[in-house]
């Protein structure tokens, strides 16, 4: 008898046995759902918070102390992050990395005036919205 045989998880009265490789799994992603989710981090020239939105998903948003405010979204292989330089709440820079399994990393990186992606610049404004009501919804009254 090995110890996934000793590791059981009883739910509504069934028995199911649990490997230790899963309960190790587990216990990783709930040391950083811990770890991260409504986190914040206060540094000379911003202040970010943080907020886990899954397995491996998480979006940060990061107010610096010259006005700037920056979306950042994480998910497994991709990394959007959206800039409002002025504080209007409407995205000025989009950059998005994608990391693929096979390959080397890419970035696409767009800045508002300069790239015709009406429809990229549409929905990074409402995504931007409505993280900043999410973390900070004071910010929009």
């Amino acid at each position: 008898m090995d110890l996934g045989d000793k590791v059981r998880i009883i739910v509504l009265g069934i028995t199911i046995p649990v490997s230790p490789a899963l309960l190790t799994l587990g216990s990783v992603l709930g040391i950083e759902y811990l770890s991260y989710h409504n986190s914040k981090q206060v540094f000379v020239d911003k202040t970010t918070e943080i907020k886990v939105d899954g397995i491996n998903a998480l979006t940060s948003f990061t107010e610096f102390n010259d006005g700037r405010l920056q979306i950042t979204r994480e998910t497994t292989g991709t990394v959007k992050v959206y800039l409002d330089i002025n504080g209007d709440f409407r995205v000025d820079k989009i950059e998005e990395t994608r990391y693929p399994l096979i390959g080397e990393p890419f970035r696409i990186s767009l800045d508002r005036g300069k790239d015709y992606a009406t429809q990229d610049f549409h929905e990074a404004d409402e995504d931007f919205r409505n993280q900043v009501q999410r973390f900070r919804p004071e910010l929009l009254r």
